[in-house]
């Protein structure tokens, strides 16, 4: 099974679900400044619980996406004061709390396409955070990534402890990358060290280019920098 299979395992996706949730769903980096730097700031106004039968948001293909959960609508107001409609995938956004004010949470945004008559009518939903009068916290955020401090021969993605894992955005994700080498350990917990750096993504695991399609993983890699680890 390559590691791509690995990461696509029910195993690994409740692994990634708890340790973004044991991190509240925040870069432990940047506390998700970098994944909201070019995003702009809306506030949602209303929150509708209707189900939505198609499954094309944010690429309903991705494995860590579970493509069982139901989409819900949305209506926010733009800094530009547009009031916008829009759908979210994300079963982290109904645990907000209903006696709140829905205007005071906070929604980050970035438009996706803009029609010719430059009317635009399509959004992303990058981050939601909770209103500040209630110890803030950020109830969804948009790529983010669990990152393994090492790596283990042999071992599954999911058989690490939690403590060796991390919440990064794929900003920092890939700085980290870029600036570490990430130990690679054998069976006996000895490091090794003749393993081949993915010449595609020179090692980063990532490619921000792509960054669109399954956060932007580097398919020669599957984000483990090596090429030894992907197969």
């Amino acid at each position: 099974m390559t590691y791509q299979e690995l990461l696509q395992e029910h195993q690994w996706l409740e692994k990634r679900k708890e340790i973004l949730l044991r991190d509240c769903n925040e870069c432990s980096n940047c506390h998700n400044a970098e994944l909201v730097k070019q995003s702009e700031k809306g506030h949602l106004i209303e929150l509708s619980f209707e189900k939505i039968n198609t499954l094309a948001y944010f690429n309903s293909d991705d494995s860590r996406f579970d493509p069982a959960l139901p989409q819900y609508r949305a209506k926010f107001m733009t800094d530009c004061s547009h009031e916008v409609t829009t759908t979210f995938y994300s079963p982290d956004w109904l645990k907000y709390d209903q006696s709140q004010d829905l205007k005071d949470y906070q929604i980050y945004y970035s438009l996706k396409s803009e029609p010719p008559n430059s009317q635009a009518t399509d959004y992303t939903i990058n981050a939601v955070i909770s209103p500040p009068s209630i110890s803030p916290k950020w109830l969804y955020a948009k790529d983010l990534h669990v990152h393994h401090t090492y790596y283990q021969l042999g071992s599954m993605p999911w058989e690490y402890p939690s403590k060796s894992l991390q919440t990064l955005c794929w900003v920092c994700h890939r700085k980290l990358h870029e600036q570490q080498t990430i130990p690679v350990y054998d069976a006996k917990s000895q490091i090794v060290n003749n393993l081949t750096t993915c010449n595609k993504c020179q090692g980063t695991g990532h490619l921000p280019e792509y960054n669109y399609y399954h956060d932007g993983i580097c398919f020669g890699c599957w984000g483990t920098t090596y090429k030894e680890l992907s197969i």
